[in-house]
């Protein structure tokens, strides 16, 4: 994990979740991949945030701001810059 993402979180209904949390999400969704959606599309990031984080915050969760998340974690994912497999657990098990 990167220490940086602790400091940064997207809004929702609820609590805000960490930008690690988002990033994990897409991760599984994603398979370990990059983010595939289309960065011109406004309804199409907005309908793969929602599959992310179901319960962001419509109104104060931007598009630009998830285009942000989606080319940071494609950066970090390229680059190999970030550890998103639960270890943690599988760890705790044995």
């Amino acid at each position: 994990a990167l220490p940086i993402l602790e400091n940064i979180s997207i809004f929702t209904e609820d609590e805000d979740v960490t930008l690690e949390s988002v990033f994990q999400s897409i991760y599984k969704k994603e398979n370990g991949g990059k983010v595939n959606v289309n960065l011109s599309d406004n309804a199409a990031m907005k309908q793969y945030f929602a599959e992310i984080l179901p319960n962001y915050d419509k109104e104060r969760v931007y598009v630009s701001n998830m285009k942000k998340v989606y080319v940071w974690y494609n950066l970090l994912v390229e680059h190999d810059l970030i550890d998103l497999e639960p270890k943690k657990e599988e760890e705790e098990k044995k």
